[in-house]
Formats: structure tokens, sequence, C-alpha cells
């Protein structure tokens, strides 16, 4: 399946080696800007990163639909498109 770009996990890796997995906000010059569900956005300054870049893969935890009836996981993506 495609993954629409703004739900892509963006990984960086500080030069103390730190990984942090989240979406990307907003990218510059200066810094990266990061959102995790849940939590504040975090800015990253440029002279913190070590790597970053786009991941594979999403966020969604692996086999989060596994527990659903059919019919609950065709309800949510009808929900989900629905929101758009």
């Amino acid at each position: 399946a495609a993954m629409e770009s703004a739900y892509q996990t963006f990984r960086v890796v500080t030069r103390d080696g730190a990984v942090t997995d989240a979406f990307l906000v907003e990218e510059n010059t200066e810094a990266v800007v990061l959102r995790q569900p849940g939590a504040a956005d975090r800015r990253v300054a440029r002279a913190e990163i070590r790597e970053a870049g786009f991941l594979r893969r999403s966020l969604m935890p692996e086999g989060l639909l596994e527990g659903m009836a059919p019919g609950q996981v065709s309800d949510l993506f009808a929900h989900l498109k629905s929101l758009r």
C-alpha cells in the first residue's frame, strides 16, 4: 500500500547517539521540527544532528489491525477517509 508523505517516519540521530522517530513538521537550514503522537513538537538544531532522513515505514505499530474484525477495519478506514 502507498503511504502518504505526511505519514512517513522521519528519523533523527543526534551527535550524542539519541534516535528519534517522528513526523517531520518543518525543515530549514537551522533546524528540523519533529512531532510525536501525544507529545509537544520538538525542535532539533542542525548542529546537533548526525543523520536525518525518511524511513520506509509508518509510525503505526505492526499488527495493530489484527485484533479487529474485518467490519471494524472497514469502518475505521471509511472514517479516516472522511476526514480529508
